[in-house]
């Protein structure tokens, strides 16, 4: 009987002890998962393309960026750039994004909103009139934009704008007569900039980015459309003697990462790449008038003459950008999201107005 009953607790203790590992195991298992998971994502490279100019003080940005980057996540992650469009125009690179060939892009407005039409929005001519308003605007929408591009496969790290968009040519263009007569350039896959020029019947041709310079140097067109820092960094201000006054648009940017890229980082990656990315937002702007500024000096001392358009081509340019608005409401956005958008900026405007009048 002894013996039977120290058997029988043999077996009982046995039994509290299984009961007891078998958690433990599977915490261990699950321990050992996560380790591997965490070896694994420990040292990540981010691929991103872009057709900024290697020695532009923005590449510059980027490259202090990537820096600040890999020195607070312990040289775990990196950031790799293909400046210079050598990944090819914008489109290219969203298809290469797109299949995992390259991890994302800092792409202008026109690729973004392949990815997201809700962004274009934001750059339909004459719609702002002050970067602050657009700003304002968008940091109360930007939820609703970063869903968007979510919803494209990318993920927003920070936006990077171009800046006010004036017209560029060998011609004079003060007088609805004059821009008549020019030959632009118009980016290939940009939809607003195509209906822009279609709608104020002027002559044009579709281009990539790279093929303006050999289009300008050869004649095949005489005008081009840019910010004075891109106009000036893209060479183009060597073939042009004119700049319009006012501006047509602004130009948005931003750099973005695939979903699945994202998803591949760490969470510690992840944090420290989404706070980084606020503070490369916040440097561009601070840099962003200060750049455009500069270069309209070079541009000035260079020969360029910055004329004021008259009111008759002010009018007409008004007229037919708001033609443009309801061309692309529906098109490459909703109508209802137009309206969302100008509801902020007229509720936005009206309080810097207010506010401005108390000072």
């Amino acid at each position: 009987m002894l013996r039977l009953h120290s058997i029988r607790l043999y077996a009982l203790l046995l039994a509290s002890v299984l009961l007891v590992a078998a958690p433990c195991e599977a915490r261990a298992r699950r321990r050992l998962r996560a380790d591997k998971a965490a070896a694994k994502s420990a040292k990540q490279t981010l691929t991103i393309a872009t057709l900024l100019p290697s020695g532009t003080s923005w590449m510059r940005l980027f490259r202090q960026f990537a820096r600040r980057v890999r020195e607070r996540t312990g040289g775990t992650l990196r950031i790799r750039y293909y400046p210079g469009g050598v990944m090819g125009d914008e489109r290219d690179m969203i298809a290469k994004l797109k299949r995992g060939r390259i991890d994302g892009g800092a792409l202008t407005g026109m690729g973004l909103g392949q990815l997201a039409g809700a962004v274009r929005a934001f750059e339909l001519p004459f719609f702002f009139e002050r970067a602050e308003t657009l700003y304002a605007v968008r940091k109360q929408l930007e939820p609703q934009l970063r869903a968007a591009l979510r919803k494209g496969g990318v993920e927003l790290l920070a936006w990077g704008d171009i800046g006010w968009i004036h017209f560029f040519s060998r011609r004079p263009m003060v007088t609805r007569d004059d821009i008549l007569k020019l030959r632009t350039w118009a980016w290939g896959d940009d939809e607003l900039a195509i209906a822009l020029v279609r709608k104020l019947g002027v002559k044009y041709r579709p281009l990539a980015v790279h093929g303006v310079l050999p289009a300008l140097q050869s004649g095949i067109i005489d005008t081009v459309y840019g910010s004075f820092y891109t106009t000036l960094s893209l060479q183009w201000y060597t073939q042009v003697r004119y700049a319009t006054a006012p501006h047509v648009t602004f130009a948005q940017a931003a750099m973005v990462v695939s979903n699945a890229a994202f998803k591949r980082l760490s969470a510690a990656q992840q944090r420290v790449l989404m706070r980084e990315s606020r503070w490369l937002e916040r440097e561009h702007v601070r840099r962003l008038a200060r750049d455009n500024r500069a270069a309209r000096r070079t541009l000035r001392k260079q020969g360029l003459i910055i004329q004021e358009a008259k009111p008759d081509l002010v009018r007409y340019l008004r007229k037919r950008s708001r033609d443009v608005w309801r061309e692309m409401a529906g098109k490459v956005f909703d109508a209802s999201w137009l309206k969302r958008v100008g509801a902020a900026r007229d509720a936005i405007r009206a309080r810097q107005r207010q506010s401005a009048g108390r000072h």
